[in-house]
Parts: C-alpha cells; sequence; structure tokens
C-alpha cells in the first residue's frame, strides 16, 4: 500500500496510474486537501482510503471502474452520495463516516453487483429517502447507519436489501418506526436498536412499530438484548432469523420487552 501524508487533488490516472500500478494496488492518504476526488474508469487502484478530507465535498467518478473494490473517505465535507458511484462495478465496501453526510438515498448505489458493506457512521444523516425505482435490488448484507442524528424511519426504505444480514442503527435519536406496505428481510441476523435518546417516555408515549411474526431470541442474547431506563425497556440488539414488517400499530416499549420473556 502506497502511504501519502499529504496531497491536494488525486488524479489516479495517466501517468500517475502507471506509477502506481507498477508500484501498489492501493493508496492511503493521510490528508486530502482538494474539494474533489476524481477517480477515472481506467484507475487500477483496488482501494483508496482517505484519513483526512476536511475540504471535500465532492466524489467524481468518470467512466466505468472494474478496479476499484474499497473506497474510504473519514473526515470529509460530503453531504450526499454521488450518482456517479454507479459507474465503481467492482466496489465492495464503501466507508464515508466522521463527515456530514445528511440524508441517505440507496440509488447512486444501484447496479453496484458486489457491493456488500456499506458504513455511514458518524455523519449528520437525519433523513432516509425511500427509493422511487420499485425494481430496484441491492446486495448489501451490511448495513451501519450508527451515530447520526435519525429520529423517523419509514422501513420502506430497506425494500431493495433483499440480502440484508446486519443492520446498525445504534446510537442515533429514534422515536418512530414504521412500514405502510409489508417489509421482508429474509437474511437479517441482527438489528441493533441501541443507545437511541431521547428514550419515549413510559406514561403514553410511543413507538410506532409493526411486527409480523414472532421473533425467535436465544437465552444468552435475552439477557443482554434490554437495558432499563425509568419503567423503560429498550432492545438494544434483537438477533432474527426473519423480521416481517406489515401494517404498523403503536407498541408501547414495555410490551416490546414482554415479547422477550
Amino acid at each position: 500500500m502506497l502511504q501519502i501524508n499529504r496531497a491536494s487533488m488525486l488524479y489516479p490516472d495517466g501517468e500517475v496510474t502507471k506509477m502506481m500500478k507498477n508500484i501498489t494496488f492501493s493508496a492511503q492518504y493521510d490528508e486530502f486537501n482538494d474539494r474533489v476526488l476524481r477517480i477515472p474508469g481506467d484507475c487500477h487502484l483496488k482501494g483508496i482510503r482517505i484519513l483526512s478530507a476536511r475540504r471535500l465535498r465532492a466524489i467524481r467518478v468518470s467512466g466505468i471502474n472494474s478496479a476499484l473494490e474499497v473506497l474510504e473517505v473519514d473526515k470529509s465535507a460530503i453531504r450526499r452520495l454521488p450518482s456517479s458511484l454507479q459507474y465503481l462495478q467492482a466496489l465492495q465496501k464503501l466507508e464515508i463516516t466522521k463527515s456530514i453526510l445528511d440524508s441517505f438515498n440507496l440509488e447512486p448505489l444501484n447496479g453496484i453487483p458486489n457491493l456488500i458493506s456499506i458504513y455511514l457512521t458518524q455523519n449528520k444523516l437525519h433523513r432516509l429517502e425511500v427509493s422511487k425505482d420499485p425494481m430496484m435490488v441491492l446486495s448489501i448484507s451490511r448495513l451501519t447507519l450508527s451515530s447520526n442524528r435519525l429520529e423517523f424511519i419509514n422501513m420502506e426504505f430497506f425494500t431493495p436489501l433483499k440480502q440484508l444480514s446486519i443492520l446498525d442503527l445504534s446510537g442515533n435519536r429514534l422515536k418512530q418506526i414504521v412500514a405502510n406496505i409489508p417489509v421482508i428481510f429474509p437474511s437479517l441476523s441482527i438489528i441493533n436498536l441501541a443507545f437511541n435518546n431521547p428514550l419515549p417516555a413510559a406514561g403514553g408515549q410511543q413507538w410506532a412499530v409493526a411486527v409480523g411474526q414472532a421473533v425467535p431470541v436465544t437465552e444468552a442474547v435475552r439477557k443482554r438484548s434490554a437495558r432499563t431506563s425509568g419503567d423503560v425497556q429498550l432492545i438494544l440488539s434483537i438477533p432474527l432469523t426473519a423480521f416481517s414488517l406489515g401494517t404498523p400499530y403503536p407498541l408501547k416499549m414495555p410490551e416490546v420487552h414482554r415479547a422477550l420473556d
């Protein structure tokens, strides 16, 4: 791996690409100072990692790229995922953390066949935008949206994620989870709702959730799955073999806990 302490711009094409191809398959930038990260189609790098990019506002992929498998960007000024990410046909892992993403739409990721993991931890996400494409299906198995600002979630957002196995929503501000149509997760094994504050009050305030079938919980997990805050029992992590959401109805938090008894 080639490690670069500072870079004013990244153009992994032309002569630079040829040079990198001969000495490394991946590049790590400790500090990236340009406003745009440009990734051309003929870039031969398999991995790009940027540890700090305070000025970075956009990622532009110019042409189909069949080499890059891992893209990690920390501490950037990126607000939304660009549609040109679709050109990264070999991408398996996308990580944008400690940045200022404020909304998330799955459509820029449509058509990436082997994308498995997405980490959008420690951003400013407050909105998950439901896709307008009813035919879209993504291969993502792990989605981490922890430590953001989400208060409301429409479970229809997750409809394209038929292979989703792990969903991490911990460390947000969740007050309501709803589904207006059935949403089925045939592969889901863990959904993590840990450390969502403020917690709903026990005296009347409710979370809107929808449960379509019983949730199998092992004894070992049951002991660590709920935390008490006053009279409120909050599920922290729910292991599932399948989780189906139907028509939403209000359910008090203590009732959620009793489902584990």
